[in-house]
C-alpha cells in the first residue's frame, strides 16, 4: 500500500470516528446541528473510502458511475455542513433549495467524469465551505466567540484548500504536488473547534435557562385578575422553549397556604389539568417540591422500589400515578418564590 492510500485511509477513519462522536453528542444534547454535523463527517468517510477504490476499477461504464458517486457525496458533504452550520446559528434551513443543489451537484459530478465539464464538483465544494466559514465567522462575531470565529477560519482555509487542488494541474510549482496529506489539517482542528463550540452552545443554553426561569420568578409577581392564565401560559412556553422541553405543568399558589391556585400545563394530555387539581395535588406538588429543597428530579417514576419511602404520603401515590397516566417517567420539579409570597413549581417531563 502506498503513502497516499495511506492518507486516504487516515482520513477515512477520522472522519468516520467523528461522524460517531457527534451521533454520540446528538443522542445526549439532541440538537439537530449535532446530526447534521455527524451526517456530514459520515458522507466525507464515505467520500474518501470510495476514492480509495476507485483506482482498482476496470476502465468502463462501472467506474464511471462510481466516480460519478464519488463526487456527489463531496457535494452532499459540504451541503450536510451547511445545514449543520444554519441549524447551530438558529436561522431556517432552506430544505428545499438544499435538494435542489443536490440533484444539480449530481448532474455536475457526471458530466465531469464523461468529460462534458471540465471542471470538477470540488469548486463548489469549495465554496459553500466559503459560505459555511462566513457563517460561523459572523456567528462568533455576535456571540463574542472565539471558537465559533476559528471555526469559520478553519472552514475558510478548507474551501482555500479544495479551491487550490481543482486548479493545482495549471500551477506549475503545484502540478506534481500531493496536497490530500493537508485534508488533515482541516480534519484536525475542526473535530477540536466544533468540540468547542458544542461547550459554549450548551453555556449559552445554561445562561439562557437561568434568565428564562429569573424572567419567570419576576413576571409571577405582578400577576393581577384575568392576566393570570395568559401570564402563566407565556412564562410556561418561554421556559419549555429555552429548556428544549417538549411538555410541562406550572402550578402557582398565592399567598397563605389556603389561598387561590392556578394550574397551567403545555403538551399534556387536558385530563392532566383537572387530574391534578382534584385533592388538591397542585398544593401539594408546591410544598413538596419546596420541602425536598426547591429541585427535584423524580427519575423511573415506573418503578415501585424507588418510592417506597414517599409512597407513605397518599397524596403522592396519587400525584406519581396521575404523571404515570401521561406515560412520564422522570419529572424535573422547580419551587420559585417571589418577595409577594407567591408560590410556584414548574414540573418538566
Amino acid at each position: 500500500m502506498n503513502a497516499h492510500a495511506i492518507v486516504v485511509q487516515t482520513v477515512e477513519i477520522g472522519a468516520l470516528l467523528l461522524a460517531c462522536f457527534f451521533l454520540f453528542l446528538y443522542r445526549r444534547k439532541h440538537q439537530e446541528y449535532l446530526l447534521a454535523w455527524a451526517g456530514a463527517w459520515f458522507l466525507m468517510a464515505l467520500f474518501f473510502f470510495t476514492r480509495i477504490a476507485v483506482p482498482y476499477l476496470a476502465d468502463g461504464p462501472l467506474k464511471l458511475w462510481y466516480r460519478t458517486f464519488d463526487e456527489t457525496l463531496l457535494g452532499l458533504s459540504a451541503l450536510a455542513f451547511l445545514c449543520a452550520a444554519r441549524l447551530y446559528v438558529r436561522v431556517s434551513v432552506p430544505y428545499r433549495l438544499l435538494t435542489l443543489a443536490a440533484v444539480l451537484g449530481a448532474i455536475w459530478s457526471g458530466l465531469h467524469v464523461h468529460g462534458i465539464i471540465n471542471v470538477p464538483v470540488g469548486l463548489g465544494a469549495g465554496l459553500v465551505f466559503i459560505v459555511i466559514g462566513q457563517t460561523f465567522w459572523q456567528e462568533g462575531r455576535r456571540q463574542e466567540a472565539r471558537a465559533d470565529v476559528l471555526l469559520g477560519i478553519t472552514f475558510l482555509g478548507w474551501a482555500a484548500l479544495f479551491i487550490v487542488t481543482v486548479f493545482q494541474a495549471r500551477i506549475s510549482f503545484l502540478r506534481n504536488l500531493d496536497l490530500l496529506p493537508l485534508m488533515l489539517l482541516p480534519e484536525m482542528f475542526t473535530c477540536v473547534l466544533m468540540v468547542m463550540t458544542v461547550y459554549e452552545d450548551e453555556r449559552r443554553r445554561v445562561e439562557r435557562d437561568m434568565l428564562a426561569l429569573s424572567n419567570l420568578n419576576l413576571a409571577t409577581s405582578s400577576f393581577v385578575g384575568a392576566e393570570i392564565q395568559k401570564m402563566l401560559a407565556q412564562a410556561l412556553d418561554r421556559v419549555l422553549s429555552v429548556a428544549r422541553i417538549p411538555a410541562g405543568a406550572l402550578c402557582m399558589r398565592y399567598g397563605e397556604s389556603d389561598g387561590p391556585t392556578s394550574v397551567m400545563v403545555t403538551g399534556l394530555q387536558d385530563d392532566f389539568c383537572r387530574a391534578l387539581q382534584e385533592d388538591d395535588l397542585d398544593s401539594y406538588v408546591v410544598n413538596l417540591v419546596a420541602r425536598l429543597g426547591g429541585l427535584v428530579v423524580l427519575r423511573d417514576l415506573s418503578r415501585d422500589a424507588n418510592w417506597e419511602a414517599l409512597e407513605k404520603e397518599p397524596s403522592f401515590g396519587r400525584l406519581r400515578r396521575v404523571l404515570l397516566d401521561q406515560r412520564l417517567r422522570t419529572v424535573v420539579g422547580i419551587s420559585l418564590q417571589t418577595k409577594q409570597r407567591v408560590f410556584g413549581v414548574l414540573l418538566l417531563g
